[in-house]
């Protein structure tokens, strides 16, 4: 009887793989076709009489090359491009945060939402308190009001401007107010121009301080104006080359614009050993977070030490900028600053670098550019001028 079983039970066996075989094998009923591609053969080309057109057989669509460049303006290589990650600006829940700034006796305030969610909020503002817009222009992001008496002062009128402009980063605004005042019984004046600072501070801060309450809470990611799309002009903040140099711009006045950079360069990586304010000129040194975590297998290279910055330098500015080194590039950018002497120059030490910042004017503003070099002034590979550059724009205050 087992026999039998036993016997039974192979012969069922087999049929059903035999079924298998037959229903879903190589050669079954319902066989898989996903590789029938690898044994194809090429379609031949149609052989079109020669009583014919073949205007139908070409390519409808022409692919384009792609002129892919980098913020720079240099030719990208796609096969080298590492896209970044994206960083977030904010950790606040609404998206949105205000504050007030100051800087040697300016306030404005700063927005990170775009100068089209700005634009309607500011408008609005003014409407609701009453103070009626003589002037207004979008694409330069200015508001000018009327003039106005505040109660109780019987001797003086008033007017604002509110000036909107895209901040230094994507995605930020700057708020200015400025302020001035006449006599109540002044003469209208027709040529206004506005002075460099406010008339009266204290009145410049109580509008400066209603316009942020009102930002604060009217602002929202959703609430945005076509018109306010254009509004402040570019970007403070660029990248360009100078003599095929990669280089940043700030359009910013130059004692505002080295603050910022000398606050980028106090950032996560960077120690600043000595600045010269009146040469332009910043002595820093730069280690990205992550050069000394090489991974599970840096645990067993206990033989490499840590690379560190030290906190105070073992030169100083003043003898750097006396061993430069002698070369065109190098006598183009420190001819005119103080103590510089070009020698055959030494050997510079990895990750000691040189800021340098040129004012250049366009117009009524002012512009500040900047460019990167080692501790002997010569010119640095371009794509760690690039990352260097990129980092201190990311971290611009």
């Amino acid at each position: 009887m087992s026999v039998f079983l036993r016997i039974t039970f192979v012969v069922c066996l087999l049929s059903i793989t035999t079924a298998c075989s037959t229903f879903f094998g190589d050669r079954g009923v319902f066989r898989s076709r996903g590789k029938d591609y690898i044994g194809t053969d090429a379609i031949k080309k149609i052989d079109v009489p020669e009583n014919m057109q073949v205007t139908s057989l070409e390519e409808l669509y022409v692919v384009r090359e792609i002129d892919a460049r980098d913020e720079f303006g240099d030719k990208l290589d796609i096969t080298e491009y590492d896209v970044p990650r994206p960083e977030p600006f904010t950790t606040d829940e609404s998206g949105i945060a205000v504050k007030i700034q100051s800087q040697r006796g300016q306030r404005w305030i700063f927005l990170n939402a775009s100068t089209a969610q700005v634009w309607p909020q500011t408008q609005a503002f003014l409407s609701e308190f009453g103070i009626y817009v003589s002037n207004s222009v979008a694409n330069e992001g200015l508001i000018e009001t009327e003039w106005l008496h505040f109660k109780g002062d019987k001797t003086t009128r008033v007017r604002y401007r509110i000036s909107i402009e895209k901040g230094m980063h994507p995605e930020t605004t700057e708020v200015h107010v400025r302020e001035v005042e006449l006599p109540i019984d002044a003469p209208p004046v027709e040529d206004f121009s506005w002075p460099e600072t406010s008339d009266n501070p204290e009145r410049e801060k109580w509008l400066t301080d209603e316009l942020a309450k009102v930002l604060a809470e009217g602002v929202t990611n959703n609430a945005a104006s076509l018109m306010g799309q254009n509004v402040g002009g570019n970007e403070k903040v660029g990248y360009s080359t100078i003599e095929g140099e990669p280089a940043i711009y700030v359009q910013l006045p130059y004692v505002r614009a080295r603050s910022s950079v000398a606050y980028a360069l106090k950032s996560e990586g960077f120690v600043t050993w000595e600045h010269d304010a009146e040469e332009k000129i910043f002595y820093f040194g730069y280690l990205p977070p992550s050069y000394n975590k090489g991974g599970f297998f840096r645990w067993f290279a206990f033989w490499k030490s840590d690379v560190t910055l030290p906190e105070k330098a073992e030169h100083t500015l003043a003898e750097l900028l006396a061993n430069l080194k002698d070369s065109p590039a190098v006598r183009r950018v420190f001819s005119d600053i103080k103590g510089s002497q070009f020698t055959s120059g030494q050997e510079a030490e990895e990750h000691r670098y040189l800021l340098l910042m040129s004012t250049r004017k366009e117009g009524s503003k002012e512009i500040q550019e900047i460019i990167v070099r080692d501790e002997h002034g010569a010119e640095l590979p371009v794509k760690t001028a690039k990352t260097l550059l990129r980092t201190i724009r990311a971290n611009l205050l």
